[in-house]
């Protein structure tokens, strides 16, 4: 999908700041009083934020606890292992967080 002028919409990590298209990101989503959802799909109900699939963005959200300030709420260990298989299906891993 492009917005006429033939430029795909970009969508924002929430982790690093980078803008890139859909298709090089992982969405979450969250529906109050659910899970939160790694959709597959181009549709998916709930607030969704975006995740460099390909950076160790998926790590850095996980052990920096942003999710809490994201979400309002824990992310469960199924849900942890969920976004790494997620992370897995597209070919990347979860990276650890380099110490300075």
């Amino acid at each position: 999908m492009d917005d006429g002028a033939g430029r795909k919409p970009l969508r924002k990590c929430v982790v690093c700041g980078a803008f890139r298209g859909k298709d090089e990101l992982i969405r979450l989503a969250f529906v109050k009083g659910q899970e939160i959802l790694i959709p597959q799909g181009k549709a998916s109900p709930g607030k969704g934020i975006y995740l460099c699939a390909d950076r160790e963005c998926p790590a850095v959200f996980l052990k920096d606890k942003k999710y809490k300030k994201r979400f309002h709420r824990f992310m469960s260990e199924s849900e942890q292992q969920a976004l790494a298989g997620r992370c897995r299906e597209t070919g990347h891993t979860m990276k650890e967080r380099k110490q300075a």
